[in-house]
């Protein structure tokens, strides 16, 4: 039974708790009394149907979707998500490394519909990003140089994920790199690299043209107001040889060689020079000469001694073993020039 409910205006199933009025309007909803469900059968009643044969039964197998055509690519609708964010990108600057790295990740996926190795999709799908999106477009170059190269750098990337299973597995067997007979049978896929000896390889040689090409980069690099030294030294060490033979077919003057060789003016690389001869290192040297030489020269030139130079001979006995060999050289640097009727600032120059 069914009682109208003038609220809804629809027939509701009448409860115990539900109070009819005059004018109630219900409907019987079934007349016919309901006839009881006979109960089931026991299972041991129950005729046994026999098992289908495993040829009829249809085996559906769970494998790869079909892919696409590459020969009829179409570029995918835009994310939505990728439309409210690049709504938000004025110019090419603007760009955020997130953004830019969701819309690789975009594309590449939908490449993979197609193939796992895109080849010239690549090309298309970067192209038809740009004319699309122009505000993602490169300011050099086609415009869509650098989308092409992160395509294909993503699909690589990803396609190593997957790469014993499949199609990746088949291409990688079929044109990866393999390991020499010689490698296989020593077991090593590197024996050339395990072998050879990189500190016993010689130094690449320089022809004339080459050493023609250091001489003039390194004239240009001194002219600069910074230059690059460690260029200079590396351009100092490949014509060192070179060098060596002009000074002694043809004996240059030292205009001549400070002209061909710039760097040679300053102190540090002379050093070097002595060093590239084979010889001691010249500070060291010195110190040397210093420490053995420094009473000798206080009895030729005591008088001629001014008095810094014994200042810094007692600040010495009051140093370490490194200061004193420091203060000891200073002074007799200082003191040597007297001897030969120098000024006493001629091996030494206050650079404070």
């Amino acid at each position: 039974i069914q009682v109208l409910d003038t609220d809804l205006g629809e027939y509701l199933d009448w409860d115990i708790d539900m109070t009819l009025s005059a004018g109630s309007k219900i409907r019987a909803s079934l007349l016919a009394p309901r006839q009881p469900t006979p109960p089931p059968a026991p299972a041991a009643d129950a005729p046994e149907v026999p098992a289908p044969p495993l040829g009829d039964v249809l085996i559906i197998q769970e494998g790869l979707s079909p892919t696409l055509d590459p020969r009829k690519y179409m570029f995918p609708a835009t994310p939505k998500d990728l439309v409210h964010n690049l709504s938000k990108v004025k110019t090419r600057k603007d760009l955020r490394p997130d953004l830019r790295f969701r819309i690789v990740e975009w594309l590449c996926f939908d490449l993979f519909r197609y193939t796992l190795y895109p080849g010239k999709l690549y090309e298309k799908a970067a192209q038809q990003l740009v004319l699309r999106h122009k505000v993602l477009a490169d300011a050099i170059g086609s415009g869509y140089g650098s989308w092409h190269f992160a395509l294909k750098y993503k699909c690589k990337y990803e396609r190593a994920k997957f790469e014993n299973d499949g199609e990746v597995a088949s291409n990688k067997q079929k044109f990866g790199k393999k390991p020499s007979s010689q490698d296989a049978a020593n077991g090593s896929e590197s024996a050339k690299r395990v072998c050879r000896q990189p500190e016993k390889l010689e130094a690449p040689s320089e022809d004339e043209h080459s050493i023609q090409g250091h001489i003039r980069s390194m004239q240009k690099e001194m002219c600069k107001a910074l230059p690059n030294m460690e260029k200079v030294q590396d351009g100092m060490s490949r014509t060192f040889s070179a060098r060596r033979q002009w000074i002694a077919m043809e004996h240059p003057s030292v205009q001549e060689i400070l002209s061909r060789y710039p760097a040679l003016e300053g102190a540090e690389e002379i050093f070097r020079e002595v060093e590239r001869l084979g010889g001691d290192p010249p500070v060291e040297t010195i110190v040397a000469v210093a420490e053995k030489q420094i009473d000798t020269l206080l009895n030729v030139a005591a008088k001629k001694a001014d008095k810094s130079t014994f200042e810094m001979l007692e600040k010495a006995e009051a140093c370490d073993t490194e200061g004193q060999k420091l203060m000891t050289t200073l002074a007799f640097l200082l003191l040597l020039p007297r001897t030969v009727r120098e000024r006493p600032d001629a091996f030494l120059k206050d650079t404070a």
